[in-house]
């Protein structure tokens, strides 16, 4: 998986989260940047938490569920 620079988002910009394995994704948008990462609104009210680099960091903060760890996806 590659990773996203964060730094390059803007607020409001849709994104698509996608999980590690490929099984899984949805849109979101960005609706905060910190110098950590950023914060998704995902299109299911979901608020997710991603490092500068485009990893999940919910879920014992370490950003994996079933499916692997998140990761924000470039290709929308």
């Amino acid at each position: 998986m590659t990773t996203l620079d964060t730094k390059k988002l803007v607020v409001r910009q849709d994104v698509y989260v996608v999980s590690s394995n490929d099984l899984l994704f949805c849109q979101g948008k960005v609706v905060k940047i910190t110098p950590e990462g950023v914060e998704v609104q995902d299109d299911y009210g979901g608020l997710l938490h991603f490092d500068c680099k485009g990893k999940g960091l919910d879920r014992l903060r370490d950003g994996t569920y079933e499916n692997g760890a998140y990761y924000i996806n470039d290709f929308g």
